[in-house]
């Protein structure tokens, strides 16, 4: 059962912003050890070309790779390796609807979400438990931080009349994640677009050579079986022994910037920190954190929901670190 990557933004909203990351400016650390020049993302509204392919499948080889089989070598596995790997046509156009999509959540773009995205994917995505208006989307999306989302593949895609669905795996700071996504075909300013309507997350496969590594959770407490971690992709399997809902944020801190700093911090955490990986733990629950591209160095755990005093945990004594060092 996947844990969930998205319910603090809005608790944290609701709190004045603690969860608010700052944009990474374009020298900042980026878990690496070093510096990279900021990200860039290409936020817009693309025209689906699966209208065409549905009205007209021989019409066009995207449409149909095995239109022609008699008439072209391209019919022959032999002749061509394309035909032994066809690209999907509906995989493809979804891949650059979710690509797109991704980027204008990594730009925080209301105007274009509010058209690209339906009301329970708005819900999942921040973790506001519901579906969420367009007007409610509008206010609380500019208070949240600017994250970059990257798209790694669109597979198992399927069509029904004009809703499609497709497991859609994705990254998110460092972290790798994974959920059936699912889309309408529908008509935005005489365009005809996907728009994602519904996120389903799912537990993720770990690549071929990660390295595992457990963290418990309890009330006060996050305890890892090992202090250090050999390679760049990692699983963290979480436990949360505990009686309260527990996050595991997991950041990229300055040796300056303290847990008091980030504690106190009223808008975001202190500028220099780099946002690596988040999950919401339930109580009594399991799952996991698929964490990708890490570099050698230190990299700090904190819990920044609220305890019973409606302080953030990180306040009384929930962090921690952990190492990573090269294979």
């Amino acid at each position: 059962m996947p844990i969930s990557h998205h319910t603090p933004r809005v608790i944290a909203a609701l709190l004045a912003g603690s969860l608010a990351i700052t944009a990474l400016a374009s020298a900042a650390q980026d878990g690496t050890g070093g510096s990279t020049p900021e990200p860039t993302f290409d936020c817009q509204i693309v025209a689906a070309s699966w209208v065409s392919a549905v009205s007209s499948p021989m019409a066009s080889p995207i449409a149909s790779p095995i239109a022609s089989m008699a008439a072209t070598p391209v019919a022959s596995p032999v002749a061509s390796p394309i035909v032994e790997n066809p690209v999907d046509p509906l995989e493809a156009d979804l891949s650059v609807a979710a690509s797109s999509i991704l980027d204008c959540m990594s730009e925080n773009d209301v105007d274009a979400l509010t058209k690209l995205t339906g009301g329970n994917f708005r819900g999942t995505w921040l973790g506001f438990g519901g579906a969420l208006s367009d007007a409610d989307f509008a206010a609380l999306l500019p208070m949240l931080p600017h994250l970059p989302y990257n798209l790694i593949a669109v597979t198992n895609a399927s069509v029904e009349g004009e809703t499609a669905t497709a497991t859609v795996t994705y990254t998110v700071g460092r972290q790798v994640l994974t959920g059936t996504w699912t889309f309408d075909l529908t008509d935005i300013d005489g365009t005809p677009t996907w728009v994602v309507q519904n996120e389903v997350l799912q537990a993720g496969t770990a690549p071929a050579g990660a390295v595992s590594v457990d963290l418990t959770i309890t009330d006060g407490v996050f305890t890892f079986s090992a202090p250090s971690v050999q390679g760049s992709t990692i699983v963290i399997n979480v436990s949360n022994t505990g009686s309260m809902p527990h996050e595991a944020l997991i950041l990229r801190v300055p040796a300056d910037v303290t847990a008091a700093d980030i504690a106190a911090a009223p808008t975001g955490i202190p500028e220099g920190v780099t946002f690596i990986a988040q999950a919401t733990v339930p109580a009594g629950s399991k799952g996991t954190m698929i964490l990708t591209d890490l570099r050698p160095g230190t990299y700090t755990v904190v819990d920044l929901l609220p305890d019973a005093n409606g302080m953030p945990n990180v306040s009384s004594g929930m962090i921690t670190t952990f190492e990573v060092t090269a294979p």
